[in-house]
């Protein structure tokens, strides 16, 4: 009969805990399963005028390949793109310019805050990377942790019911 309630504590204990795992794991492969490979996007508010192509990457909504017309700036690229992830590194986006392959790191929000700062321009074929902020809790961890309160809580309650 202990064995028997043993079993049932074991795998209603398992029940509980499986979810969180699943939650877990779901969360942290968001990232992966939401970037899109990219497409092309054309914007413009007049048929002949002049365009730039930018390709943006990284943690935006909408990474690919964008032609926007020329006095587009950084931020209003940005937020074509449909927006950065919440998990995106705002502090350490990257501008690499195609004429002078200069590559340039840009804190989007000292720009945005900072209404005196001129906004950042665009040159044709350059590529903007956002990169993402790194998790504080690596996957993982997140499944040692479960597994060993998981674990520790078959223990305790296998102890509370042999005494």
């Amino acid at each position: 009969m202990k064995n028997f309630l043993i079993y049932i504590l074991c795998l209603s204990v398992s029940l509980i805990f499986n979810p969180i795992v699943v939650r877990a794991e779901s969360d942290i492969n968001v990232d992966k399963e939401i970037l899109p490979t990219g497409s092309e996007y054309l914007l413009r508010n007049y048929p002949d005028e002049p365009l730039l192509t930018i390709q943006v990457l990284g943690g935006v909504t909408k990474p690919g390949i964008y032609h926007i017309p020329k006095k587009t700036d950084v931020v209003t690229l940005l937020s074509l793109t449909g927006g950065v992830f919440p998990t995106a590194d705002l502090k350490n986006i990257v501008l690499r310019r195609h004429k002078t392959k200069q590559i340039v790191q840009v804190d989007l929000d000292k720009v945005i805050r900072d209404t005196n700062n001129m906004p950042i321009k665009l040159g044709n074929g350059d590529v903007i990377l956002v990169n993402m902020k790194e998790e504080p809790i690596s996957p993982g961890t997140v499944k040692v942790v479960t597994f060993i309160s998981l674990i520790m809580g078959v223990v305790a309650v296998g102890l509370s019911v042999t005494k």
